[in-house]
């Protein structure tokens, strides 16, 4: 099948966008680290705990919503179970952020720093991904 521009859509996955998927974990990663790194020589563990803690609380949401989107393609009665299963997902992820803040584990500022780094490569990945 043609689309408007005559090439050729092929269901085969193509291996670039596996490619920039391991990308952009491996970039979030890797600022996340370098990031902290270097605010932890300023400012002190507790924010570098907050932004690592954050990034991995973005990246896994991010792989919740990547698994829950994928189940609703081509499901009609899974749309229960996967509503279910993201109430739970936030539900973990607000109680696990409300302890980390609540007993004073992390800095907020970092969490709310670490989560947001995660959101603006996603962001920025997708615009890429849109120009391809």
């Amino acid at each position: 099948m043609a689309d408007n521009t005559g090439q050729r859509n092929s269901p085969e996955k193509k291996p670039g966008r596996e490619f920039f998927r391991l990308l952009a974990t491996a970039s979030t990663v890797g600022i996340n680290l370098v990031l902290s790194t270097f605010i932890g020589f300023a400012l002190g563990y507790y924010l570098v705990l907050g932004i690592l803690i954050g990034g991995l609380f973005g990246l896994l949401n991010l792989r919740g919503l990547a698994r829950s989107v994928s189940g609703l393609i081509g499901t009609e009665k899974a749309a229960a179970k996967i509503v279910f299963l993201n109430m739970l997902r936030l539900s973990l992820l607000f109680s696990a952020i409300f302890i980390l803040v609540y007993f004073k584990i992390v800095n907020v500022f970092g969490l709310l720093f670490g989560f947001t780094v995660v959101f603006v490569l996603i962001l920025v990945e997708g615009l890429r991904q849109g120009k391809i």
